[in-house]
């Protein structure tokens, strides 16, 4: 229900991040540190203003490329997730890696994944029961694009004890442009739709999050997102790193609403359309 009245409100504003309000992030505040286990070593984002870090819910998230580009590109997103008192581990593309990971973190996890790295998430949490929650960033059904090539074999999709998933979709990436020239959208016919998702496992409840004027890019850092929204996958008409920030925020508070089952997003936006929340004019701390 929350998901929805963001969908229909957000969509009529346009989500129109100058005047959207989330809170203030400082990402010198963020540790970028490593944890070992049985010899391997897992990427790890997290507060420096927590005391114990015992409070902290663990997310796992998987990058694109089936989880093989490196964590540092969305460095700027995975801070400002951890802001909001999580631990982000950056997973390998190996799931028997994985496994040493799992295997040592408490029973709090959720995972999240960006294109076709959500599709590495999935079969990860196939492996654990007490992994509920899966929060998908524009899924690309990366195994069937790589079989029709015959490029690898991997086993098809399934969905086995996941009760909730939250789809983040950037909409620039499906949209179709004829005029004045011809563009074709960056996620083809390859994504995982909902449809989809409830074909795999009709008792799983999923939500959907568009965002209308963002791209799937734009959730990299400024070098790599700049460079991608000029050349294959087009993004945000505004390139202004705090704008994207804000959008990274704006992510953020998804996840955040979406793990803790709270109100506050639906609060927050209904307050937007009243005009009620004040402009802030630097969000992020220098």
């Amino acid at each position: 229900m929350i998901s929805l009245i963001f969908v229909l409100i957000s969509t009529a504003l346009g989500l129109n991040l100058n005047n959207f309000v989330v809170k203030n992030v400082n990402l010198n505040d963020i540790a970028v540190t490593y944890e070992t286990y049985n010899s391997n070593k897992f990427k790890v984002y997290k507060p420096t203003t927590v005391y114990d870090e015992k409070e902290l819910e663990n997310i796992v998230f998987y990058t694109g490329g089936n989880s093989i580009f490196p964590s540092n590109i969305y460095s700027n997103f995975l801070k400002t997730l951890a802001s909001y008192n999580y631990k982000v581990y950056a997973a390998d593309s190996n799931s028997d890696i994985n496994e040493n990971l799992y295997d040592n973190l408490n029973n709090n996890i959720f995972i999240l994944g960006h294109s076709s790295g959500c599709m590495t998430a999935l079969f990860d949490s196939n492996k654990y029961k007490h992994i509920e929650k899966a929060i998908l960033m524009d899924p690309v059904k990366s195994t069937e694009l790589l079989n029709k090539f015959n490029l690898f074999n991997k086993e098809d999709i399934k969905i086995k004890h996941l009760k909730n998933i939250l789809l983040l979709n950037a909409k620039k990436s499906y949209k179709w442009s004829f005029f004045p020239r011809l563009k074709v959208p960056f996620i083809p016919g390859f994504s995982l739709k909902e449809n989809e998702i409830y074909k795999l496992n009709n008792n799983i409840n999923v939500e959907k999050i568009e965002a209308g004027n963002f791209g799937h890019c734009d959730i990299l850092d400024n070098l790599y997102s700049d460079f991608m929204h000029n050349s294959l996958s087009k993004g945000s008409d505004n390139r202004e790193e705090l704008y994207l920030l804000k959008y990274m925020n704006w992510l953020s508070l998804c996840i955040d609403n979406f793990i803790k089952d709270n109100s506050s997003l639906e609060i927050n936006i209904l307050e937007e359309e009243n005009s009620v929340i004040k402009k802030i004019d630097a969000l992020f701390a220098p």
